[in-house]
């Protein structure tokens, strides 16, 4: 084992967690119709698919028509009138995608269309109407209803919602965002732009010249992008509460990381005394740092009106710390660093929801954009004063700053060659480094299988990572616990634990699967009424947060900060193809140099 897993494996002889865990479903059936009778159920056949000309009346095939326009691709969203939502998304995309410059899709005119389909049942004026006032060019198709979108593009047995954003090729679709998913629109377009520009495939559909393009594998294609360093600031518009207030400008243009450390204070309305105490806490800490190494700004991203008066301008002037309004897409972009430890919570139809960030987060960053410091609700002073002496300290003078210490919590490992496991802090096994790859299996699952398998090949995923440690880390969740976890309450014995992974290492090895740890989540399914595996199993976790997965086994690639880059569903490798898991990680070498 490399001294990397010795840092992060510490045997233990009990294990103190703060959630419980249980097993899900390995599956859900997902029935849509299928293009060529396939159990791929991505691939749908848009010959069968119609809408309605929202202008002329007329009936409008979505095969046909993509063959008309010549696009490889087509991004749908799906929404209604009465959607706040819905046409917050359809707003943005105006102004920021679609406006006159078209600076979003230049170089993809040909390649991408995007086209927005509403889903009211009443008349067609009406929808022209609203449509042109305000000016929603790019809705082009009518669905009353929602009867297609339930059809073709929900998955089966949840229930109608918009708004639904799909990703379709000729095939069918690539990936989709349904109503419940957090994703900001930014997000949306950047795995837009991800998806066309990977695409390596001819431009031109079937034209009868005997040259048909191959469509790109839709499991190989990015689910998610991250924001990245300062980038995280761009989408971000606020307006200053003194002189120019209303006059919305860019945040890294109103409060750019000039200092060692910049806080973010962002609250919600409503917040009450937990954001008055801790934006007293921030201004004691900035102003009590001489050098002026430190500085924050206190955004108010509800009734931003009101709330900016909380601070006087001429307060703001004598130090270093800025009132502004908005900011509410904080509370999107860095959902996955807070929520990993809420409730779970699960409808009578079985659908799982993540419950709502606090109504306030606090975050610092470096000059380069890297996030320093994350608090979500009450600050703790205590680990703020700590955090604070990490970056200055008198005499030695400044050091680099750890990462956030993001999602946190404890996973039961077991290396490979080893017979006894130990405590696996999942915050400090991601830090080790740039990226993090998560799968979780099950040892009947066929297809989890066959993909371990080809991650075990020479040059394969785990030779990679195991090459180039501080760029991957790869660990492996099985899905499974001893017999006794299910009997009573409480943590599960070690010794039983390290008994059962080494039962699963045997049987991987004998399929010449080479995992290089494997690990359970030890809590036992008993706590919580049996309801234990709601806070916290990291399966059921994935699944509130990628609902159009439904229950099955998947992998997660994050950064050291915990942000959610991609999850992939367990595929097994196709001859000629990539795999899905390991191009995305071709690609992010690709954006961040040569490996060996």
């Amino acid at each position: 084992m490399s001294n990397l897993r010795n840092l992060i494996i510490t045997s233990t002889s009990a294990l103190l967690l703060a959630g419980c865990g249980s097993r899900l479903p390995s599956e859900i059936n997902i029935k849509r119709p299928v293009a060529d009778g396939s159990q791929d159920a991505t691939r749908i056949d848009l010959n069968l698919i119609d809408f309605t000309d929202i202008e002329t009346g007329a009936t409008v095939n979505a095969g046909a028509w993509m063959d008309q326009q010549k696009t490889s691709f087509m991004l749908l969203t799906f929404g209604s009138r009465a959607c706040s939502a819905c046409n917050k998304k359809a707003r943005l995309i105006r102004d920021h995608y679609l406006s006159n410059d078209k600076s979003f899709l230049s170089g993809m005119e040909s390649r991408l269309a995007i086209v927005g389909v509403n889903t009211d049942s009443d008349s067609l004026s009406l929808t022209q109407r609203f449509i042109r006032s305000e000016g929603f060019d790019f809705i082009r198709w009518s669905d009353p209803r929602g009867s297609k979108m339930l059809q073709w593009f929900m998955p089966g047995g949840r229930s109608y919602g918009v708004p639904l954003t799909v990703m379709m090729s000729r095939q069918g679709i690539l990936w989709a965002y349904t109503n419940d998913s957090i994703a900001t629109v930014a997000e949306i377009m950047a795995r837009a732009r991800a998806t066309v520009e990977g695409d390596a495939s001819p431009h031109d559909p079937d034209d009868g010249d005997g040259n048909d393009p191959q469509e790109p594998n839709p499991v190989a294609l990015p689910p998610a992008l991250a924001f990245e360093g300062a980038d995280r600031m761009r989408d971000v518009m606020v307006s200053t509460c003194g002189v120019n207030r209303g006059v919305q400008q860019r945040l890294d243009v109103v409060q750019p990381l000039s200092y060692v450390a910049t806080f973010f204070h962002v609250e919600r309305e409503a917040c009450g005394e937990i954001c008055r105490n801790n934006r007293a806490i921030l201004q004691r800490k900035v102003e009590s740092v001489l050098t002026g190494d430190v500085g924050a700004g206190f955004l108010y991203a509800g009734q931003a009106p009101v709330d900016c008066l909380k601070i006087k301008p001429d307060e703001n002037e004598k130090s270093r710390i800025q009132s502004l309004a908005g900011g509410a897409e904080f509370f999107d972009a860095f959902a996955t660093h807070f929520d990993w430890n809420h409730e779970i919570v699960e409808t009578n139809g079985g659908a799982l929801s993540v419950a709502p960030l606090a109504p306030a987060i606090t975050l610092a960053f470096s000059r380069d954009g890297k996030l320093l410091f994350s608090a979500e609700g009450a600050i703790d002073e205590a680990r703020l004063d700590g955090f604070l002496r990490s970056i200055w300290i008198p005499g030695t003078g400044k050091q680099a700053p750890a990462f956030a210490r993001g999602p946190a919590w404890n996973f039961h490992g077991l290396p490979q060659g080893q017979t006894q496991g130990g405590l696996v802090d999942f915050s400090e096994w991601r830090n080790h480094a740039t990226y993090s790859v998560i799968n979780v299996f099950g040892e009947s699952c066929s297809s989890c299988m066959a993909e371990l398998k080809n991650w075990s090949r020479p040059g394969g995923m785990f030779d990679l990572c195991n090459k180039n440690p501080d760029f991957c880390i790869v660990g492996t969740v099985e899905n499974g616990l001893p017999d006794s976890a299910y009997v009573a309450p409480g943590p599960v014995d070690i010794k039983e634990m390290d008994t059962y992974l080494g039962r699963i290492s045997e049987a991987l090895n004998a399929r010449g699967v080479s995992a290089p740890i494997i690990m359970l989540d030890p809590y036992s399914p008993e706590n919580d009424s049996g309801r234990g595996y709601l806070k916290r199993f990291f399966d059921g976790y994935l699944s509130a947060k990628n609902p159009e997965l439904g229950f099955d086994f998947r992998t997660m690639v994050s950064d050291r900060e915990g942000k959610i880059l991609g999850v992939f569903k367990a595929t097994p490798p196709d001859a000629g193809k990539v795999d899905h898991v390991e191009e995305f990680l071709l690609r992010l070498r690709s954006r961040k140099g040569a490996l060996q």
